[in-house]
C-alpha cells in the first residue's frame, strides 16, 4: 500500500470540518473556539461531539455521522485524541483527512503547531492549488473482533494497537487468548523475528501490537507483535 498521496478536493469542498478537542483542557477549548471562528469566516461549517457541544459551546452543531458527512477533522491534544478521533468513525469506510495540532503530552501523530493553526488550514483548504500539491500520509486501521465460544462479541476498528486487559477482578483463573487469520512472533533485541512455527525473518514490514496486562493499571505481562488482517481475541 502506498504510503502518501496527493489530495484533490471535489467541487464545493470543504464545507465541513469536525474538530476533537482533548477534554478538560481549557487552552484546548480556547483554541477550538479561535479554529471554529475562522472557518465559520471562510463559510466552512464546524460540527464538535455532542457532549462538547452541549457543555462548552451551544453554538455549535453536535455530530451525527447520519447527517454530517465531514470533509476533514482537525484535533485539539495529543496521540490519544487522535486515536479518540479515530474511534468516532466505526465503519469500515475511510476516515476523512486528519490535521493534527499539538495540545497534548505525547505528540507522535501530532505534528503541528496549534499557534500556527491560520497557515496550516490555509494549506488544507487550497489543496488543490497544482503549483503546490498537498501530500497527506496514508494509515490503515485494523479489524478486531472480540469472540467467546464461538460467538462475536463486539467488533472494533482500531488504528495503533489492541490491549487486552484482566481488568480489575482478580480472581480470574485462567484466560486463553488466540489469535487466528494471523502469524504470531516475538520480537528478539537483535532485530530478528521467531515465528510460532520456528523460522526467523529480518526487520518486519507491517507489524501490528498486542499488549497483555495483568490488570487495570498493571505492568505489562507480554508484547506480541503480530501481521493482522482480522484479529480475533478469544477469552
Amino acid at each position: 500500500m502506498r504510503k502518501r498521496a496527493v489530495m484533490h478536493w471535489a467541487p464545493g469542498a470543504p464545507s465541513r470540518v469536525l474538530i476533537v478537542k482533548k477534554p478538560g483542557n481549557p487552552d484546548a477549548s480556547q483554541k477550538m473556539r479561535e479554529i471554529a471562528a475562522w472557518l465559520h469566516a471562510r463559510g466552512i461549517h464546524v460540527v464538535v461531539e455532542r457532549p462538547v457541544a452541549h457543555a462548552e459551546f451551544p453554538k455549535l452543531d453536535a455530530y451525527d455521522a447520519k447527517i454530517h458527512p465531514i470533509d476533514f477533522c482537525i484535533t485539539l491534544g495529543g496521540d490519544g485524541t487522535v486515536l479518540h478521533l479515530a474511534s468516532l468513525f466505526e465503519h469500515d469506510d475511510p476516515l476523512p483527512p486528519v490535521i493534527s495540532f499539538a495540545m497534548g503530552s505525547l505528540g507522535f501523530l501530532t505534528p503541528f503547531d496549534a499557534t500556527e493553526y491560520a497557515r496550516c488550514l490555509n494549506r488544507v483548504i487550497s489543496a488543490n492549488n497544482p503549483e503546490s500539491p498537498l501530500y497527506v500520509t496514508l494509515r490503515t486501521r485494523r479489524r478486531c473482533e472480540l469472540r467467546h465460544g464461538g460467538e462475536r462479541l463486539a467488533m472494533h476498528n482500531v488504528l495503533n494497537e489492541v490491549v487486552v486487559v484482566r481488568g480489575a477482578c482478580a480472581s480470574v483463573v485462567r484466560r486463553t487468548y488466540t489469535c487466528t487469520c494471523i502469524k504470531c512472533a516475538t520480537i528478539n533485541l537483535d532485530r530478528t523475528t521467531r515465528f510460532t512455527d520456528g523460522t526467523f525473518e529480518m526487520n518486519p514490514l507491517c507489524w501490528f501490537q498486542v499488549v497483555v496486562v495483568r490488570g487495570a493499571c498493571a505492568s505489562v505481562v507480554r508484547r506480541i507483535y503480530i501481521l493482522v488482517h482480522a484479529l480475533n481475541v478469544q477469552l
